[in-house]
């Protein structure tokens, strides 16, 4: 037993002397980092001050790896000799060391930056910086297009993600910087060459484009008037809506007063309802580095009044000094007081809206112009037909003539009034001359051309909305002049031709390159568009009833008015139109159109039932005519190709016989009846 005990005894004093010799080579070991880290922080007192920002992010990174190192060497000695306090003083030295560095970095590049990574005590540690950072999720960079309402926060997250981040290098944050842009605020800082010294200045050339208190402001105004109109009770829809009014809100709060938002609402709707000219105008005398009071809005539409009516009288003054001018002798014809009907002599309206005038039958009426010396045209007594300066035409014919004295026997099937039938004939002095062509065609069918409310961005990158034709057949996409003017875009010379129906071609002199933005998604689509006075006449032709329309709920409608006759503004082309598509269809029933589901939201289209074959249906030609007569000759030229039927009835064979005998075609084309 004896000899077991001293073998006991002897083995352990081994260990003992083997557990001394690893406590003096760690101890050996911690010292020499401590060391590091003290000449470390020295060196940082001394001349941290002198050293560029490089160079103190690489003493950081140093000073993180000695000290990792030092925790390893630590906790050995902690796990040999449990009484070791050596690890509070360690931590002392480091963290003296860090916040000096860090300081440093702080003063150097972001003077005005929250101190980087003091948020937690995790990223001193043996897992700091990627392994800190691996175990959270991944977050998306966020993006930018030029919108002021989102600039703010944009700049926000990038400056959190990347741009505080002290161990992305500066030429890796411009790279992620131009990966978060695009359109207009790409191009904005496109042109810098990918260089650190750049990368400062690209931020400092976005915050003087896009941080701007004014249009930011303006810009949640538009937003406010350009949310989406709910069709169908549904509490996600109006939760929906409720939540984006509440941001738009707080983000007008956060910049102006609950005044000043009263007062550019009240400036916004002024302005909706002004002509293009004077609310162009009115936004390049906007200095928007404050916000507009209604008293200086006021004052500025109060002057363009000023303006308006001066120029009023000064040309008034100048038609008066210049009598002798054929234009302003020929004018002065068609000016009168008092209305005088030279058929019945009543004081209160003209021979036009006469009752006993239309009273009498056609040949009648004929033949009292005639005698009376009065314009087939107009129906004054001032002057004859070949110097009538009156553009109204005949709204049937659109031949030079008053329509109270068309002849309705000359092919009355074919060409019928578009808004009127015979047996409501309008004054033609109040008709406005037309820019479509219309082709008539005995159809039994009615259709809804599909049609959206979309949103479009003006010179200075606000939103309008704007009413859109769908069609899939053009190739090319229109704007009309007025929704031109209105959004102050760049227009662009160029000598176009484009032709429609029958090969009817039209010459378009200016182009514009503008955006469109869904009202109901996040679809932007950008194309050139040809301006042109019209695009075509209100659609649908007539006010549709919907009140037995079974919609299916929870939709959202591209065109929530689509039922009432209004003007387009812009036409998409058929690019555009399958590009905007999305799957969904909805039939709505037997003669009844279908709901096609698109980035727009839901448009209709399609038959809508029986139409009167009587009235006039339309097809929308993209022209202005030329010359009436050619144009009126080939719809002629259209209707001689149709054929005569093998056998007539005894009604049509006294019609056809009557139309022989009484109608010859003259030399320019023209039927007439004799």
């Amino acid at each position: 037993m004896g000899e077991e005990d001293e073998v006991t005894h002897a083995s352990a004093g081994n260990d003992h002397s083997k557990v001394e010799a690893k406590l003096v080579l760690f101890r050996t070991q911690r010292n020499v980092f401590e060391r590091h880290i003290t000449n470390l922080h020295d060196k940082v007192n001394s001349d941290g001050d002198k050293e560029d920002a490089r160079v103190l992010e690489c003493r950081l990174q140093i000073l993180d790896s000695h000290y990792r190192q030092l925790c390893q060497i630590q906790t050995q000695i902690e796990n040999l000799q449990s009484t070791d306090t050596a690890r509070a003083s360690q931590e002392e030295l480091f963290i003296a060391a860090k916040v000096k560095i860090m300081a440093l970095l702080q003063a150097k590049r972001r003077p005005s930056a929250p101190p980087m990574a003091e948020s937690s005590f995790i990223n001193t540690t043996m897992t700091a910086g990627a392994a800190h950072h691996n175990r959270l999720p991944k977050l998306k960079l966020p993006s930018f297009d030029g919108k002021y309402a989102t600039f703010k926060r944009f700049k926000s997250t990038f400056a959190n993600l990347i741009h505080n981040d002290p161990y992305i290098a500066t030429i890796d944050k411009f790279n992620y910087l131009l990966n978060c842009l695009s359109g207009p605020a790409l191009e904005v800082v496109q042109s810098f060459q990918i260089t650190e010294d750049n990368y400062s200045k690209a931020l400092e050339r976005l915050d003087a484009r896009y941080d701007n208190d004014v249009l930011i402001f303006l810009d949640c105004i538009s937003s406010l008037f350009a949310l989406p109109t709910m069709t169908q009770p549904e509490a996600t829809t109006l939760q929906k809506l409720v939540d984006n009014a509440s941001a738009i809100r707080g983000s007008l709060l956060s910049i102006g007063s609950a005044e000043e938002i009263m007062n550019n609402i009240m400036i916004h709707i002024l302005l909706s309802k002004v002509d293009a000219q004077t609310k162009a105008k009115y936004n390049e005398q906007q200095g928007f580095d404050k916000l507009s009071s209604w008293e200086d809005c006021c004052n500025t539409l109060n002057r363009r009044c000023q303006y308006l009516e001066s120029q009023g009288d000064h040309q008034s003054d100048q038609r008066g000094a210049k009598p002798k001018v054929k234009q302003a002798s020929t004018s002065k014809t068609f000016v009168t007081t008092n209305a005088n009907c030279v058929y019945c002599n009543s004081p209160s309206h003209y021979i036009s809206s006469c009752n006993k005038f239309k009273e009498l039958s056609l040949q009648q009426r004929i033949d009292y112009v005639r005698k009376a010396g009065i314009c087939f045209n107009c129906l004054r007594k001032t002057h004859c037909m070949k110097e009538c300066q009156s553009k109204s035409r005949c709204k049937i014919c659109q031949s030079v003539h008053h329509t109270l004295l068309h002849n309705f026997t000359q092919g009355a099937n074919l060409r019928m009034p578009v808004s009127t039938a015979p047996s409501k004939v309008q004054d033609s002095n109040n008709a406005m001359p037309q820019s479509s062509a219309l082709l008539v065609s005995r159809t039994i069918k009615k259709g809804i051309i599909p049609t959206a409310i979309v949103q479009i961005r003006d010179k200075f990158g606000q939103l309008h909305l704007v009413r859109a034709l769908l069609d899939s057949c053009s190739e090319i996409s229109f704007i009309t002049e007025e929704t031109a003017k209105l959004l102050q875009l760049e227009r662009r010379r160029v000598q176009q031709e484009v032709s429609g129906i029958a090969g009817i071609r039209q010459k378009i002199s200016h182009n514009v390159f503008a955006t469109l933005k869904s009202r109901c998604s996040e679809f932007e689509w950008s194309s050139t568009f040809s301006v042109i006075k019209k695009i075509c006449a209100n659609q649908p032709q007539e006010t549709i009833d919907t009140s037995e329309w079974c919609l299916p709920p929870g939709i959202t409608l591209a065109d929530p008015q689509f039922y009432l006759s209004t003007k387009v503004d812009i036409l998409i082309n058929t690019m555009g139109f399958f590009e905007a598509m999305r799957e969904g269809k909805y039939n709505l029933g037997p003669n009844m159109p279908c709901l096609l589901n698109s980035a727009y939201g839901w448009i209709v289209g399609g038959s809508i039932g029986s139409a009167d074959i009587s009235k006039a249906q339309q097809c929308n030609v993209v022209q202005e005519a030329s010359s009436l007569e050619q144009l009126v000759k080939k719809f002629w030229e259209v209707e001689d190709c149709i054929t005569k039927p093998a056998k007539f009835t005894d009604e049509e064979q006294m019609c056809e016989e009557h139309f022989v005998n009484t109608v010859r075609v003259q030399q320019d084309g023209r039927k007439a009846s004799f």
